[in-house]
């Protein structure tokens, strides 16, 4: 009996529970955050190996149903950095970017992004490789694709933001905002497109270390994040489920945040065999960031100082949403070119 009564109890105190989650407005699993719609369908595809790649095309873009901009994707899967067809870039010096939606520009079209007016106001022939959703590891494995190819860069330069740490490592708060996000926008990205290889090969590549030893791992995405069972019916297993993978991601911080420094000096070690300019332009001055510039500074790895104050509305694209503005890009474009050693009024 006192079984019974004590297993009653628990199921009454769980409905109570349940009912004031639901009163205060914490309900069962939604989908409902972000949200990227292309016209026409297929501005970015799915990967075997990256997530996502940009599709060659031109696209016109809607982020929230409520922000518009224009998007370009040259037959690289680059976005654009210049429109002259005209003019030979064979001889120019090339400058590799490398990043996530900062870098690639999301919310702004082509011309106002910083990749492309580096390339209009410096003599490098830039190529922008930043794809929303990306970490530090892409640049790392495309780095070596390319040199294999035989193209080699002048000058490479990776941007970096604390929350690449958990993609570069694939935290479970990570997958599950990946998860989220493809649950909101699959339909509107690619609806109706044919595909490279069969679905089931779509996939994402992280990183982890083995000791001193940077290791690499795939994995495919329609297997990146499993939901607790009945987060979509219960809103207590929904806020429990949000509080666990907080602080998985908040334990594991250390280790994530060694896999991106494991990352860059990979990268480094590449660079320097193959006579390559590396720079790491950080946006932020958190405490990864920091940690990030100690690091680079202890191992003679070259960085570049974007950071701004996002608080400062001019340079957002809030409240529609909270990526760099025009404005911004204007500022990490300058910042860029004084490290290369360019005056703005030279162009």
């Amino acid at each position: 009996m006192r079984i019974i009564s004590f297993g009653f109890r628990i199921i009454v105190f769980l409905a109570v529970l349940e009912l004031a989650l639901r009163w205060v407005g914490l309900g069962p699993y939604i989908p409902h955050h972000y949200k990227i719609q292309a016209h026409p369908a297929g501005c970015l595809l799915p990967s075997q190996s990256y997530g996502l790649n940009p599709n060659p095309g031109h696209y016109d873009v809607t982020l929230n149903d409520s922000l518009s901009f224009q998007v370009t994707h040259g037959i690289d899967g680059t976005r654009i950095t210049h429109i002259d067809k005209s003019i030979s870039l064979k001889e120019a010096p090339k400058l590799y970017m490398h990043g996530c939606s900062f870098t690639y520009g999301l919310g702004i079209d082509d011309s106002l992004t910083y990749p492309y007016l580096l390339h209009q106001e410096t003599d490098y022939a830039v190529t922008n490789y930043a794809v929303p959703g990306f970490g530090s590891l892409p640049a790392l494995l495309m780095t070596i694709e390319q040199l294999k190819a035989g193209h080699r860069p002048s000058v490479l330069i990776l941007n970096y933001l604390r929350f690449h740490d958990e993609r570069n490592s694939f935290s479970r708060r990570y997958r599950e905002q990946l998860q989220l996000a493809l649950e909101l926008n699959e339909g509107f990205l690619w609806k109706e497109q044919q595909f490279a290889f069969p679905f089931e090969e779509w996939g994402y590549t992280f990183a982890s270390m083995e000791g001193d030893s940077l290791q690499t791992h795939r994995v495919k995405a329609l297997e990146v994040y499993d939901h607790f069972p009945f987060r979509r019916q219960l809103a207590i297993v929904n806020q429990v489920e949000g509080i666990f993978n907080n602080l998985a991601t908040l334990f594991s911080r250390k280790r994530n945040h060694k896999v991106t420094q494991g990352i860059v000096a990979a990268l480094h070690n590449l660079c320097q065999q193959h006579n390559i300019r590396l720079m790491v332009s950080i946006m932020t001055q958190d405490k990864q960031a920091k940690n990030l510039q100690r690091f680079c500074q202890n191992h003679q790895i070259e960085t570049i100082d974007l950071a701004i104050d996002f608080d400062d509305p001019k340079y957002t694209l809030l409240p529609h949403d909270g990526h760099p503005s025009a404005a911004a890009h204007r500022v990490f474009a300058d910042r860029i070119k004084e490290a290369l050693g360019i005056n703005r009024n030279e162009n």
